[in-house]
């Protein structure tokens, strides 16, 4: 079976009060922490492919879900961040705004940032 390490938000009483962060820049004041983001590494996580269950992951119990959502874009189109940001985040926020309605109906979904995987 394949495993691995697989880094968790470590439980603190902090996150009772205050929710966990991290700037994607450096803030102003000098004293104000990029991130108060503490993290667990727990190793030997068996991983399992889902394909075929994504049914029995439901978000209430595992936390997350698949969406099956076919893209508005090409593959090529997504080297274009201002295409990407015009088109796709809009087409992602719809639709997972619609999905979590259902678990929490007061919440706003807004995509502020992609990552393109390159593959050498």
């Amino acid at each position: 079976m394949l495993t691995s390490s697989i880094w968790f938000l470590n439980e603190l009483e902090l996150y009772k009060q205050v929710k966990p962060y991290r700037l994607d820049f450096d803030p102003e004041d000098d004293d104000f922490p990029r991130t108060n983001v503490d993290r667990v590494e727990i190793p030997g996580v068996p991983i399992h492919d889902i394909r075929g269950n994504e049914g029995q992951l439901a978000f209430p119990k595992c936390g997350f879900s698949v969406l099956h959502m076919p893209s508005p874009l090409t593959t090529l189109d997504y080297d274009d961040q201002k295409l990407v940001a015009d088109h796709y985040y809009s087409y992602i926020e719809k639709a997972v705004q619609e999905f979590s309605v259902k678990f929490n109906p007061g919440a706003k979904v807004v995509a502020l940032d992609h990552k393109v995987r390159l593959i050498p």
